[in-house]
């Protein structure tokens, strides 16, 4: 067990600083609002990855205290855990910028929600997460 643990660990820092400078340009919505990048965050052993993911957005629009905020020319940068042979994800955090970099809101979806979840077939989400195993090197 601690042999399996720290060949996690092992993987994870290899892979992040493998990956850790690199943002890996993924692809924009219809309407060219979004632009979507991603890189690696953790690479496990057991089938699954985590990946940040990049939005640039030109109309970023966040909830912050029950309130729906719009931003010009932001971005998000969330934390994902994608599970390749039960083709489930979760999102750990999201955090919130504008354009000049500042931190407008962050939150921990740990406190939601603890289980992963069923990727949507045809999806934003399965897309980016056959990407994500595609360029890691997941099978």
């Amino acid at each position: 067990m601690i042999k399996k643990i720290a060949l996690t660990i092992f993987v994870c820092l290899i892979t992040s600083s493998v990956f850790s400078q690199t943002w890996i340009y993924f692809g924009s919505s219809i309407d060219d609002l979004n632009k979507h990048y991603i890189r690696s965050a953790c690479v496990s052993n057991d089938g699954t990855i985590k990946v940040w993911e990049k939005i640039i957005s030109k109309k970023l629009t966040y909830i912050n205290n029950q309130k729906s905020k719009t931003i010009i020319n932001g971005y998000k940068i969330l934390l994902k855990e994608y599970d390749y042979y039960g083709r489930k994800m979760k999102i750990h955090s999201v955090l919130t910028y504008d354009i000049n970099g500042k931190l407008v809101d962050s939150f921990t979806l740990e406190n939601y929600s603890n289980s992963l979840q069923d990727v949507v077939p045809e999806s934003i989400g399965e897309m980016m997460m056959n990407r994500a195993f595609e360029l890691f090197k997941i099978k």
